[in-house]
């Protein structure tokens, strides 16, 4: 019931995440701490109102060639599937098998157009959170103003005895989260970025709207830089071969710096992770809440990993006076 009430304040979460250090160190600098936020806030204003200018325009204007473009690439795919059944119907197969095959291709070409129709949509129904969008930084600006007022009461809450231990997890935790969100979000513009200049380098149609995907999907590990490439793969079979292995290219560039270079530097190692945790972990986020739990998932095990070892550091010394006494 109120999961659509969360994604504010979600959104307000990550955005205190990326500006709090800004605001501690304005702070330092001599500014009161809600003037700083108001400072931050005011260029971040300008920074949006210069992005809203330049690029939503073009960015609207390919949503609505895709829209006006859309029929023809599915009359398209059909087409591709109608040559596919002649061919194949040339063959001298079994009755049972031609009907197996018969039936999975007409399932292959529903589910793949229903793909198609879900992306899109997906796409034109990102303007439906514009109200979670203006709502998070109203959010943001209280709790950053109060932020450490509300992290000293989240202390007084914790056991006098063991308030050191507690408050040093809190701050193991923070920093998981805090460089996860500032690296990850880094990471994703910068593949967003370079996504789009190379499309537009390419001549590919429809850059911004595949940088923004490139950029969303980025935040996934491991799978994310696949799943980003798969629109525009598709997108460039209906165009030609030849743009095909252009866009892959282009993809496989990106990829290279963004693991080899950019990422090791951005994001290090912030969460701790085996490899195979991740896998895991987005397996296990994909089954239990979808796309969200997907892009959820490596945070919240490594909090989940962060509680664990306090959880044992604390079982290890909660044994020890009895070991000794025995």
């Amino acid at each position: 019931w109120i999961r659509a009430v969360l994604v504010p304040f979600f959104l307000a979460l990550v955005l205190t995440y990326l500006l709090a250090p800004l605001v501690d160190w304005l702070e330092q600098q001599g500014f009161r701490r809600g003037w700083a936020i108001l400072l931050i806030y005011l260029m971040l204003g300008v920074l949006v109102a210069a992005i809203i200018f330049w690029l939503i325009p073009d960015l609207l204007q390919e949503l609505y060639r895709l829209a006006e473009t859309l029929p023809d690439y599915t009359r398209q795919i059909q087409n591709w599937f109608a040559v596919l059944q002649t061919n194949y119907s040339r063959l001298r197969l079994p009755e049972a098998l031609r009907a197996a095959i018969d039936h999975s291709i007409a399932e292959l070409e529903r589910q793949l157009l229903l793909q198609i129709e879900g992306t899109i949509t997906s796409i034109l129904g990102l303007f439906n959170g514009l109200f979670s969008l203006i709502l998070a930084p109203v959010l943001a600006f209280y709790l950053l103003k109060d932020l450490k007022s509300i992290k000293k009461r989240t202390a007084r809450l914790l056991p006098a005895q063991r308030r050191g231990r507690w408050y040093m997890l809190m701050i193991q935790m923070d920093r998981v989260l805090s460089g996860f969100i500032r690296g990850q979000l880094l990471l994703s513009l910068f593949v967003g970025v370079t996504t789009w200049m190379a499309m537009e380098l390419i001549g590919m149609r429809f850059s911004i709207m595949l940088g923004i995907i490139a950029a969303i999907t980025e935040v996934i590990p491991y799978f994310g830089p696949v799943i980003g490439a798969l629109p525009a793969i598709g997108l460039a079979a209906l165009v030609s071969p030849y743009m095909v292995i252009k866009v892959i290219i282009a993809y496989l560039l990106i990829h290279e710096l963004d693991s080899s270079v950019v990422g090791p530097r951005v994001l290090g190692q912030t969460v701790g992770l085996h490899p195979l945790a991740v896998v895991f972990a987005l397996l296990a986020g994909g089954e239990i809440y979808g796309l969200i739990g997907v892009i959820l998932a490596v945070p919240v095990a490594a909090c989940l990993k962060v509680l664990a070892l306090f959880a044992y550091d604390s079982l290890t010394a909660y044994r020890g006076p009895i070991s000794a006494g025995r």
